[in-house]
């Protein structure tokens, strides 16, 4: 799809930043707080702010009644194609496209020692996390006799990355479309949910930056969420939980064969086109590519590439101007989170596996919430 077709969803993202830029700065509570020391300080951030906004304008303003009900995945976030048609691919773009490129500028301030140093300390506890997720989804679903294929979706959605997991394992298993419809809004709903309500569980419960930032890396759905999420509650915060994230988001590439061996019938017939050859499945299927890039960007920094083009450079900032862009990136995405969001259509879900994923996602938050408590709730050193 062309550039001019995306131009007017990408507008509004823009617009609808901007916007959640001023909010953000309005001179009074909550926005504009006067710490005891002097220091004026925004606590609700602009990204935050943004999938507020886009959640009322996408379902109030925007709303297409005449929409097509078809959900399909936008890297985590339902999109059920009810936002008016000429905004739509640009949202969709915002999403998909805008958040992977302002994860990837982040890591221009990054030394890829506190990547590893991150990493580690969040992958035991990412596995756990992972494993316990899903054993308990389908012991869950199983109980409220949720058909297996349904029960392997929302597992792999609830233990992994959210409907992006969803979207991979869908085909693999034989999944209809209403089943991936119904997972992906299922998952995406209480991801939504956690988005706001974790910041404040975490400032109640007198979380640091780095605990805070581990537990939504490692608790929260999809990339999205979890970067919502982390930046509502502290810039570190929502740095540590993007690069938890990204560890888990690993995961999936062998959380995918295990479901797969799971369902082998279904497999077997997936992975095999009409004249019987197999298939061959990408390996950026299993994980987004903007990983390595992110990667990539961090060695740079490590081995003072970025500071020698700093130098080079004389007339600006060009750490300061990339982060700005980060943000404003990841701002812009949030924005399409919200308009993509249809609430309508998330309420509308089966009961059954509802409450299996209501249930999973409680008590997945609260057990990586009491590790953290116990081993990951310092400062980040560094």
């Amino acid at each position: 799809m062309s550039l001019f077709a995306k131009l007017p969803g990408l507008t509004l993202t823009f617009i609808l930043a901007i916007i959640s830029y001023g909010i953000e700065s309005l001179p009074f509570k909550p926005f504009t707080v006067i710490t005891p020391e002097g220091y004026v300080v925004h606590p609700l951030e602009a990204m935050v702010i943004a999938i507020v906004v886009g959640l009322v304008v996408g379902n109030t303003i925007l709303r297409d009644k005449n929409g097509s009900n078809k959900l399909e995945n936008c890297n985590g976030i339902i999109n059920s194609k009810k936002i008016k048609a000429k905004v739509a691919a640009g949202v969709t773009f915002s999403v998909k496209s805008l958040l992977p490129v302002g994860i990837v500028l982040m890591g221009i301030k990054f030394n890829i020692l506190t990547v590893f140093k991150i990493s580690a300390d969040a992958l035991v506890l990412n596995v756990l996390c992972v494993v316990i997720a899903y054993l308990l989804t389908v012991w869950i679903c199983k109980l409220l006799k949720v058909d297996p294929i349904m029960t392997s979706l929302i597992g792999i959605g609830t233990a992994i990355c959210g409907g992006s997991a969803i979207v991979v394992a869908a085909p693999i298993i034989k999944a209809d479309q209403t089943q991936t419809s119904i997972a992906i809004t299922i998952v995406s709903m209480f991801g939504l949910i956690a988005i706001f309500l974790y910041p404040i569980l975490g400032h109640a419960l007198g979380l640091t930056q780095n605990g805070f930032g581990i537990w939504a890396g490692t608790a929260i759905q999809a990339v999205p969420q979890v970067v919502a999420a982390g930046f509502a509650f502290g810039m570190v915060a929502g740095e540590v939980a993007t690069i938890v994230k990204m560890v888990r988001i690993l995961l999936l590439a062998p959380m995918v064969i295990v479901v797969g061996i799971k369902h082998k019938d279904n497999t077997t017939e997936a992975l095999h086109d009409m004249e019987g050859a197999v298939k061959k499945v990408p390996w950026h299927s299993y994980f987004p590519r903007f990983i390595i890039v992110f990667l990539v960007m961090v060695v740079l920094k490590t081995i003072g590439v970025i500071d020698w083009i700093q130098n080079e450079i004389s007339l600006f900032s060009f750490e300061q101007v990339t982060l700005f862009l980060s943000e404003f990136f990841m701002t812009m995405a949030m924005a399409g989170v919200g308009l993509s969001a249809d609430l309508v259509t998330m309420f509308k879900t089966g009961l059954k596996p509802l409450i299996a994923g209501f249930i999973a996602a409680v008590i997945m938050t609260g057990f990586s919430l009491i590790a953290i408590l116990l081993f990951f709730n310092h400062p980040l050193a560094g």
